[in-house]
């Protein structure tokens, strides 16, 4: 693409490069998506690793970015604060994503995670277990009521998995014979 002298250079390269010179959420959705899957966690504005091959854009320069409004971006907010609107069933601390986080580790470890757990809780590593239960005691991340990871699990997880045992114990006890 050749450029004209009847046009500016910015609006040339607006129509020249426009992944690199306005920032949209579809692309910001592919490099996070791409974040994901190579670092196996989601991006955030400290993090180092380039966003695409061959691009000018970093998280920290996303992150201004969109604080501040700029390079059409339309709403103003942090990289984390857009990742938590985007991707509410990873990021977001609800029951509901509590309760998955913790039947998916008893699935993959055999034991309930306790707040010195070491794996991530949450997919994309946006949890980890201490923060969990920290943001359960202070009630924040949007949690409401509080509560202890320890005391969650015992009043939410523990009965379901009792019913279970009981339900495999029933299954597995050999018949009277009279």
């Amino acid at each position: 693409m050749a450029w004209t002298t009847v046009e500016t250079l910015a609006s040339w390269l607006d129509t020249a490069y426009p992944a690199e010179r306005n920032l949209t959420p579809e692309n910001v959705r592919k490099w996070v998506a791409a974040h994901i899957e190579a670092q196996g966690t989601f991006p955030s504005s400290e993090s180092t690793t380039p966003v695409a091959e061959n691009s000018a854009w970093t998280w920290q320069r996303i992150n201004a970015t969109m604080v501040r409004g700029s390079f059409g971006w339309e709403e103003k907010c942090s990289l984390a604060a857009w990742l938590d609107n985007q991707y509410p069933d990873d990021r977001m601390l609800t029951p509901r994503n509590l309760h998955a986080w913790v039947t998916s580790y008893v699935d993959a470890h055999g034991l309930l995670p306790s707040r010195h757990s070491l794996e991530p809780a949450s997919p994309g590593a946006h949890w980890n277990w201490f923060e969990v239960d920290k943001a359960l005691r202070r009630e924040s991340a949007g949690w409401q009521g509080r509560t202890t990871l320890a005391d969650w699990i015992a009043e939410n997880v523990m009965p379901e998995i009792d019913d279970t045992l009981e339900e495999a114990d029933a299954a597995t006890e050999a018949p009277a014979f009279a």
